[in-house]
């Protein structure tokens, strides 16, 4: 995104007035279609929505050029919904989808028939979604819907490949621990509070996994399943050289016929935004020090904030990251790099879940900054402080000028492959409404100077978590108790 200081002059906002869809004649009495015409400039793609009887969302992909189908499904649960007692259970059922269904019950029959149609496949664990993706040859697309479908209507769960399965996820989590990133994220995780699903263990390991025998394991995984997996808590997207009549009639055989109820599933996803805050301010305004693994110390501020989500649209931490990663005169980064000698570089990011949001201030510390870490905060709350003050006008020319640079990104972006394609729509589908999957993430449609004050209102020392990473001193401030992540 092309930066702009924020004295810029005001520029004319471009109005986003296109129609957002346009409805085609429907293929069948029980499918509501809707296709998709918003989108970038150089998207020659074509995308349409449909809901089938059954409640799955569908989304189809046509792409003339492509040579690779993809397919992918998400489903509205994830970690934050482990049993108690089972830290890590939604990790494992999507480890253990794919080890034999009722039309095919090979243990690795899906995988195989993979390997022989030039296809891949892949999955991961969010916190509050799953999503599940697959690359295949053109011409299997139709076939890979049918075995995904049996996959997600009947799998088998034999309790031996599932206990089997509990040491791979193992070796993620160890493969994880030596993950500085994924470390700094355990961290901040443990320091919220047990009442809140941040709190938990969400990759599990053979301790959280292996309590049971082997058949209550296999138990709570089919208990899991039957609770969370069915269609109106599924969105499937398929991505073709087919056409989008083609790929929705091959969604509707394959899953249409599927259960709406599934066996005894809840139709609304769970949510935890009427839970307790994961960070009330007895958990904030403390700093943190942890053993880095690379001897370049790091800085990273932790902002807990209410959900972020709903302000997808307008879109307020644009405008946060632009203020503070601008390097001209008279920015944060130049006083902490030239004047301070402090940091040499900021990163900016953003969490969300029901339970609450993050913002994320990331810095790569000079030598001298451990030391002087004093002086930085005064010159980021100083800096944080000089942007709450500006005018609304001020404002408005910013958010103008950020706009404009956002449509010209988001008209010009490279398309992204087919299984990347698909399963960011599958993920996308699970948090937006349909109307908003090609724009919502990439532009800002509703600009709203009160959010951004809000959110600006929100960085101040009281409000934050400081974790200092450095090879000097491998225990914290405030050392956490062990648990099974350690």
């Amino acid at each position: 995104m092309k930066s702009w200081p924020f004295w810029a002059f005001p520029l004319t906002i471009q109005s986003l007035a296109v129609p957002l869809s346009e409805k085609p004649a429907a293929l069948a009495p029980d499918v509501e279609v809707t296709r998709l015409t918003q989108k970038p400039k150089g998207d020659f793609r074509e995308y349409q929505h449909s809901v089938l009887e059954n409640g799955l969302r569908v989304v189809n992909i046509w792409d003339p050029n492509t040579t690779q189908a993809a397919v992918s499904l998400a489903v509205t649960v994830g970690s934050f919904s482990d049993p108690k007692g089972f830290d890590g259970l939604a990790h494992l059922l999507e480890h253990s989808m794919f080890l034999g269904s009722k039309g095919f019950p090979q243990r690795s029959g899906f995988d195989a028939w993979l390997a022989q149609h030039g296809g891949s496949s892949n999955a991961y664990t969010a916190e509050e979604q799953t999503v599940y993706y697959a690359s295949v040859n053109s011409k299997a697309l139709e076939e890979c819907l049918e075995r995904y479908a049996d996959i997600f209507e009947a799998p088998l769960f034999n309790a031996s490949w599932i206990w089997d399965e509990v040491q791979a996820v193992n070796s993620e989590h160890n493969k994880n621990r030596k993950s500085q990133e994924w470390r700094i994220q355990s961290l901040i995780g443990q320091m919220a509070v047990a009442e809140s699903p941040a709190q938990r263990f969400h990759t599990g390991n053979l301790e959280t996994l292996r309590r049971t025998d082997q058949e209550s394991l296999a138990k709570e995984i089919r208990q899991f399943f039957n609770t969370h997996y069915c269609p109106p808590r599924m969105r499937l997207v398929t991505f073709g050289s087919a056409s989008l009549e083609s790929q929705l009639e091959q969604a509707m055989a394959s899953f249409g016929k599927m259960s709406r109820e599934g066996q005894g599933c809840e139709a609304l996803a769970p949510t935890w935004a009427a839970g307790p805050p994961p960070f009330p301010s007895s958990t904030l305004r403390q700093m943190l020090r942890m053993q880095g693994l690379t001897p370049k110390p790091e800085l990273h501020l932790v902002f807990p904030m209410t959900n972020l989500q709903p302000w997808v649209r307008s879109n307020p931490t644009a405008y946060l990251e632009h203020i503070l990663l601008y390097a001209g005169g008279g920015s944060l980064l130049l006083a902490w790099r030239d004047q301070l000698g402090v940091a040499s570089s900021l990163a900016v990011s953003q969490e969300d879940s029901s339970a609450g949001s993050k913002i994320i201030v990331s810095m790569a510390l000079l030598p001298e900054g451990v030391e002087r870490l004093p002086e930085l905060f005064e010159a980021f709350f100083a800096f944080v402080g000089r942007a709450r003050a500006r005018t609304r006008e001020q404002k408005l020319a910013v958010l103008g000028s950020l706009q404009e640079s956002a449509q010209l990104g988001y008209d010009w972006a490279a398309l992204q492959e087919a299984s990347r394609a698909a399963s960011q729509m599958a993920n996308d589908m699970t948090k937006l409404a349909a109307s908003d999957l090609l724009v919502a993430e990439n532009l800002i449609l509703d600009p709203d100077v009160d959010k951004i004050d809000r959110l600006l209102e929100r960085l101040r020392p009281e409000g934050m978590l400081a974790i200092l990473v450095d090879a000097a001193n491998s225990s914290f401030w405030r050392r956490s108790p062990e648990d099974a992540r350690s």
